[in-house]
């Protein structure tokens, strides 16, 4: 394995676009972030096992934008926009061709999604990455999955289903039609968080709750 810090300066120290709120970000032993005064801090953290959370063959490009993908879709649903995240990154031999798609699909996605990786760490071992991300709510507008009451008006946002057929598929364990197959591959390695519908969420929603493909408790195996 190589040295943990040589691994992080060559291809993880520039994902991500900095944010005024980063005050210290990779390259120390912690970073240093300012907290916007009428604002909260919501954190939350995933982590994916090769074998479990995705399948053994996965890209990596596809691996990370996933990893990242998931965690989003947690602040998402409730109503908090992303501003940072931390990498914890468990691999069995340093690979740089793997790291560099890896590192590359991380980048994709934080880009896409406007944040910045502002630290980590990496180490051998069965190959599982933990990413820790934070947004920001307006001060006591997160929505939880507490306020549901009987009565209440049930929303799915997407078309629920996709991903376990795109699963299926790539096991051999059904034969989609070719129209299904690209749709349901992407469902299942690059899920979408509902990013867009934080403000609505806090607007109206009484409760809500993730059901991203990949998360902890939906499992590929």
């Amino acid at each position: 394995m190589a040295n943990e810090f040589a691994i992080i300066e060559q291809y993880f120290s520039a994902i991500g676009k900095p944010s005024v709120d980063t005050v210290l970000g990779i390259g120390d032993d912690a970073a240093v972030v300012d907290i916007p005064h009428d604002q909260q801090l919501v954190v939350c953290m995933d982590t994916l096992i090769s074998g479990t959370h995705f399948p053994p063959d996965t890209s990596p490009a596809d691996i990370a934008y996933k990893s990242l993908a998931v965690n989003l879709s947690d602040l998402a649903a409730m109503g908090a926009s992303p501003a940072w995240f931390l990498l914890s990154l468990t691999l069995e031999d340093n690979d740089s061709r793997w790291l560099t798609q890896f590192a590359n699909g991380l980048k994709q996605a934080a880009d896409q999604f406007d944040l910045q990786l502002i630290g980590g760490d990496t180490c051998k071992g069965k190959l599982a990455i933990s990413i820790q991300v934070a947004g920001y709510v307006p001060r006591d507008r997160f929505v939880t999955r507490a306020g549901a009451a009987v009565g209440d008006i049930v929303l799915v946002t997407g078309e629920l289903g996709n991903a376990a057929l795109g699963l299926a598929q790539s096991r051999g364990e059904v034969d989609l039609p070719q129209m299904l197959r690209a749709k349901c591959a992407l469902a299942l390695n690059r899920p979408q968080p509902r990013l867009e519908l934080a403000p609505f969420l806090r607007e109206y929603a009484s409760s809500a709750i993730d059901v991203a493909p990949g998360s902890p408790g939906r499992r590929c195996r």
